[in-house]
């Protein structure tokens, strides 16, 4: 059995049955088989010399061997007294003599080849440095399938390299000149085959990979790098926060959350009192060139304060990943220019006749396509170019087009003709007879004309061999709304000249240019932008567009309101499954298709006559085009309805996603690898301990149920009832899983792939899968969900101890928090006896003063917004304060009623503000089309228009990842009884 898996997983019972051989290569095999080539094409005499040496090396120690196994013989059939054979000294003479020859051409082969080795060892950093990329390249695979790279195909860039770099007389020039050029070589190469989001990836790798081999980065600041500092006692932050605060940390506080664990960093030690230097009284202060640094919007621009300008590019990467996420990224591009090059981190653009020039008809050239883009126009435009346009046959797959794809493959081999087969995710089953024919190419027959063009979505199923050999290449969609709306505008070149002389119909074209760009990048603001990121693309701004047309021939008024509602419901909103997406939707799009007079003449819409996104006034499809390219490169969150502090909480989830892929490429162990990293199992068993010593105690579930049994009438208890089961389930898996690996680790127990997956979580500061799959929605990494873990369960220990519910209920708190809710309406009507579909409730922030709680009303807290602030002065939402991502809500009072008796008592203006439990928004739907991640929907005061806080992306959430907020334990109890009845 064979597999072309890197690291294939066998079953137990199959590894103890057969013999598993490892035919990977090693590093320190791949240098070797590299300086080979590299001396071969460099210096060819040394190379020669080589091989006659260890020729001649090998036929003496040979003939050596013959000689010592004669004289042995000899010996051996000896008879009588040997000292008087004569012809028995003779031959001993003889071959003591030939002997000593060969020891001495053996001392001066030796000597030789050591000369040579001298003179090939100085070859020894291009070999070493290409060894370093081929791994770098390796890991690529485990971000995504599709990036797949055989060693052959690397070799052969690696001799075709040496031919093209530029020539020097001398050697360490020379040397110079082959690393740089095969290093960008890959890189260019590579990225051809990577999504715009890999490659600064890639290109970050590679840096660090030779910057490790050379011990130029400290392990724990590597470790530090690209976990954030996880704590290493996960419970070391559950008792620095007051328990009676209701807040959750400040922005500073945060700060110095983050200095805490990078002053554990020898380099680091003794920032934390720079940053925070002490007075004479002892209190402690910001300093102010500090203060400046980390209030400024641009930090990377200005010298960090003090001695700390003359720390390393990576450890200034290390410091701006604690104390500035927002601007690590543009810290990672520095540090690529400054070890790579600048070269390394420009965006390359597309040129298929560079492609075409460098590849081979035994290549496929491999397409991997994102939703939406297809580049069949552009290769048959470039077919037009090279006078192929009648010599290229085009075939989509399915499963059953596979016969017809061989026989086109097959007639135009030998006629020089292109084949391009679309949507090969689609016929994944044909795909193997595809690997076997590239790999059986007719070498006799192949024209040198001819060329095979594959496009295919991402898929793990597709031939890992098809994809090693192929050359790939990704399509996907501009970033940018400058750039979206020029792409737009050369694709709808047609009907711009047809409308060109019409001023408005060239406005409302610019418009739906507009509209369609912001749809597209507000994913990029993650969930602040949509709950769930839709791929939005040409075909919806087409019959969009279509749809205009047809209004503006047969309308006068030229009225936008069926438009936006076929878009909202149809074109567009067809794609939205969530429903607050849908609002958004909605929102944005009666917001950009207005009449041109109501948005002309308002200051805060996007296409007013004062921002750059305005309209043109301007006619003809040139002028437009110009318009166009002088549109910002850099787009203002304004346009896309939101704050300011959206492009910081972007940057920091591109910060984040960004070294967590890193993590995930972390493997257990690093045989193959230039890297001396490895994980540490005292640490992890440790923190095991740890973990089982913090652990809540599980409830008994009869003596709950004895304290607080079920009744008709009290709704809150099935709740309590279910959360307890939940939070015992939890705390089993806990517990059961540290015990077991914890054993394992001191050789009790065989180590599955399972745990071993276990081990791997824990080290690197994230929840293990084992226990998400029990376990309540959450965001957080290990140390964070640990200590949330403990407040969540004190706080229904409280509500046990309590003969009835609290009259403060901590939302946040709970397992199933719309559970609460719906048991909230229920418990309603099941005592006054309305029918439960005609409960409904409404909400009243309580800023200051909490009278005394209504029989059927509740309190709920443990809420933050996002998107906005409340404002106590004004009781309503307010716009955020600069770098204030998430601010607390004050206690939030529900009071249930009934619709058809009585009305609610609604505030002046309100904004129906969604109440979500993690931070991504994004769920799971149920049946009733609702997320898993919705909880419910709170009115919120606001003395703005309530579509303002829509754009916004207004929400409340539950907790926040990563993040430590103080906790809400139990403020107001109505009875807090002294027994509790627990059990380990």
């Amino acid at each position: 059995m064979t597999s072309k898996h890197p690291n294939p997983q066998f079953p137990l019972e199959l590894c103890s049955q057969v013999n598993l051989i490892n035919f990977g290569i090693t590093p320190t095999g791949l240098e070797e088989q590299l300086l080979n080539t590299v001396v071969r094409l460099e210096r060819e005499e040394l190379e020669q010399q080589k091989t006659v040496l260890m020729e001649s090396i090998a036929s003496n120690k040979r003939d050596l061997k013959e000689i010592e196994d004669k004289t042995l013989f000899l010996l051996y059939g000896a008879e009588g007294d040997i000292l008087e054979d004569e012809r028995l000294i003779d031959t001993l003479a003889a071959s003591k003599h030939t002997s000593d020859e060969i020891v001495k051409r053996l001392e001066q082969s030796i000597a030789m080849e050591s000369a040579i080795q001298s003179a090939r060892i100085q070859y020894q950093p291009v070999a070493c440095r290409a060894s370093i990329l081929y791994f770098s390249l390796a890991d690529m695979s485990a971000v995504n399938h599709m990036y797949q790279f055989s060693l052959q195909t690397f070799i052969q860039m690696f001799t075709s390299s040496i031919i093209k770099a530029e020539p020097s007389d001398e050697l360490a020039t020379r040397v110079f000149n082959l690393n740089d050029y095969f290093t960008y070589s890959v890189y260019r190469t590579v990225s051809y085959g990577l999504f715009e989001r890999d490659k600064l990836l890639f290109a970050f790798l590679m840096a660090i990979a030779i910057q490790q081999h050379r011990s130029e980065i400290s392990p724990h600041e590597w470790h530090f790098l690209i976990t954030g500092g996880l704590t290493t006692r996960v419970s070391a932050s559950l008792s620095e926060h007051d328990p009676d605060h209701v807040t959750i940390l400040s922005q500073e506080d945060i700060w110095k959350d983050a200095l805490k664990k990078l002053n554990s960093l020898s380099t680091f030690s003794g920032i934390s009192d720079e940053i925070y230097p002490m007075d004479h009284t002892g209190h402690s202060s910001v300093h102010p060139l500090w203060k400046d640094w980390l209030a400024s919007p641009n930090p990377q621009k200005q010298n960090l304060p003090g001695k700390w300008e003359l720390i390393s590019p990576f450890q200034k990467l290390v410091l701006y990943r604690a104390l500035r996420p927002d601007k690590a990224m543009t810290i990672v591009q520095q540090y690529i220019s400054e070890r790579l090059g600048p070269k390394f981190v420009d965006v390359s653009s597309l040129d298929l006749s560079l492609i075409y020039e460098n590849s081979t008809p035994y290549v496929p050239i491999v397409f991997i396509l994102s939703p939406g883009e297809n580049p069949t126009d552009e290769l048959f435009n470039f077919a037009a170019k090279k006078d192929m346009s009648k010599r290229i046959h085009s075939l989509s797959l399915s499963p059953d087009q596979g016969p017809i794809a061989e026989k086109v493959i097959e007639g135009a081999i030998d006629r020089g003709h292109w084949v391009l087969l679309q949507n090969c995710h689609l016929a994944l089953p044909w795909l193997p007879r595809l690997e076997k024919i590239v790999r059986e190419w007719p070498t006799d027959r192949l024209h040198s004309r001819f060329r095979l063009w594959l496009t295919t979505a991402p898929s793990e199923h597709f031939p890992v061999s098809l994809l090693q050999v192929g050359f790939k290449i990704t399509c996907e969609p501009l970033t940018g709304i400058k750039a979206n709306v020029l792409r737009m505008i050369q694709k709808l070149k047609d009907q711009i000249v047809q409308h060109e002389l019409q001023e408005v119909a060239i406005k409302q074209m610019w418009s739906m240019y507009i509209t369609h760009a912001v749809l597209l990048e507000r994913k990029k603001f993650g969930s602040l932008g949509w709950n769930v990121p839709y791929d939005f693309s040409d075909p919806d701004l087409n019959i969009t567009f279509k749809h205009w047309e047809l209004i503006w021939k047969n309308q006068t008024g030229r009225d936008m309101k069926a438009l936006r509602y076929m878009a909202g419901e149809c074109y567009y909103g067809g794609r939205v499954t969530d429903e607050w997406d849908r609002r958004v939707l909605r929102e944005l799009l009666s917001w950009y298709l207005q009449p041109l007079k109501v948005v002309e003449n308002s200051p805060e819409h996007p296409l007013n006559a004062a921002s750059p996104y305005k309209y043109p006034s301007i006619k003809g499809y040139s002028h437009l085009l110009e318009y166009a390219k002088k549109l910002p490169n850099h787009d203002d969150p304004n346009v896309f309805g939101l704050h300011e502090n959206a492009n910081m909480t972007s940057a920091n989830n591109e910060c984040f996603r960004f070294f967590e892929t890193i993590v995930a490429l972390q493997p257990r162990q690093k045989p193959n690898s230039h890297s001396s990293f490895k994980i540490n199992e005292n640490t992890v068993r440790d923190r095991l301990l740890e973990i089982l010593q913090q652990m809540p105690q599980v409830w008994i579930m009869e003596d709950v149920m004895k304290k607080h049994a079920v009744s008709y009438g009290d709704s809150f208890t099935t709740v309590l009832h279910q959360e307890v089961l939940a939070y015992n389930t939890l705390i089993k898996v806990i517990i059961r899983s540290c015990s077991h690996t914890i054993q394992a680790l001191q050789g009790g127990l065989v180590i599955t792939s399972e745990m071993d997956e276990f081990i791997y979580s824990i080290y690197f500061g994230s929840v293990p899968s084992q226990w998400r799959a029990h376990s309540y929605m959450s965001n957080k990494n290990l140390s964070a969900y640990m200590v949330d873990l403990t407040l969540r369960c004190a706080f229904i220990q409280s509500w046990i101890d309590s003969p009835q519910i609290p009259s403060i209920v901590n939302i946040s708190a709970l397992f199933y928090p719309r559970k609460f809710i719906i048991a909230f309406l229920q418990q309603y009507s099941r005592r006054h006896g309305y029918p439960i579909d005609t409960i409904s409730y409404t909400s009243h922030v309580m800023d200051d003063n909490i009278p005394a709680v209504k029989p059927d009303s509740i309190y709920i807290s443990g809420l933050h917004l996002e998107g906005a602030r409340w404002s106590k002065e004004d009781h309503s939402l307010a716009e955020s304060l600069p770098k204030e991502l998430y601010t607390s809500m004050p206690l939030i009072r529900l009071d249930p009623y009934c619709t058809t008796k009585s009305e609610a008592t609604e505030e002046k203006k309100t904004y129906s503000c969604p109440v979500y439990v993690t931070l991504s928004r994004n769920g799971n739907l149920s049946s009733v089309s609702v997320s898993s991640n919705y909880v419910c929907t709170v009115e919120l005061p606001t003395t703005v228009s309530p579509s303002h806080w829509v754009h916004s992306g207004a929400a409340l959430i539950c907790q926040l990842p990563q993040r430590k907020r103080r906790p809400i334990l139990v403020p107001f109890m109505l009875h807090y009884p002294e027994t509790a009845t627990c059990r380990q």
